[in-house]
């Protein structure tokens, strides 16, 4: 296996999209788009889910994650550009806690089928990093469980700083210190799922054996499917 087929299979891109997905956001402002890294991640599991059902399926709900991405851009730009500052407040809650249900709703499958895809891969490619014991998921299931972990208190500690905007004026003075308090703890936890992950994908580009046989199955089936790539 040379470096050139190696990189083809996308872990490395992979691990770029996770810089751009690890970041919490401030008052619905992220800094570094979280629709970069699905576009990323999209396009980075394109040979993989040709080989695996599981990674066709995650790269499918990236897709979707894609949409969604947009569509937070796209309300971002209404909020600040068209609502009212009076009525601003109650929009952003409204905003942060539908996309949050949303991000919930669309990554929790999308990382689910990516995960059970690296398992399922392992098993039929010889693959051993995903794998803390032979014929074992443990290292998976700690990184998947990290991953929901992740996901669910990203969105929430997006959200819940919002929430002042229901009590009176008054209160609603230390939404900034809510949200500096919010960031710090998302921060926290997304750099640990970031370093998480990073390892984990890692660990599996530099399993010799596993990318050995991955890569001689995308070739073999590129010789017996030679439409599909003329479509692609």
């Amino acid at each position: 296996m040379n470096t050139k087929q190696k990189k083809g299979m996308g872990l490395s891109l992979i691990i770029l999209s996770f810089f751009f997905l690890f970041n919490p956001e401030f008052a619905a402002v992220d800094p570094l788009p979280d629709l970069f890294g699905y576009v990323i991640i999209y396009f980075a599991l394109t040979r993989l889910s040709d080989i695996d059902a599981h990674m066709e399926e995650a790269r499918k709900k990236f897709k979707h994650a894609i949409y969604l991405g947009i569509a937070e851009l796209a309300a971002l730009a209404i909020l600040f550009g068209l609502v009212i500052e009076s009525e601003r407040s109650i929009t952003l809650l409204i905003m942060t806690f539908v996309f949050g249900i949303a991000d919930i709703v669309i990554l929790l499958p999308a990382f689910k089928e990516l995960f059970e895809g690296f398992s399922s891969l392992g098993m039929l490619c010889n693959g051993s990093a995903m794998f803390i014991k032979k014929n074992s998921g443990e290292y998976t299931e700690k990184v998947s469980l990290i991953t929901k972990i992740f996901v669910i208190s990203k969105a929430s500690l997006a959200c819940l700083p919002e929430f002042t905007s229901l009590i009176n004026n008054s209160e609603y003075r230390f939404v900034g210190v809510l949200r500096v308090f919010a960031v710090f703890i998302s921060l926290l936890i997304g750099l640990i799922w970031l370093i998480t992950v990073i390892r984990y994908i890692h660990a599996i580009n530099k399993d010799k054996p596993f990318m050995d046989s991955i890569c001689e199955k995308y070739a073999v089936l590129r010789q017996t499917r030679p439409l599909l790539f003329v479509k692609r």
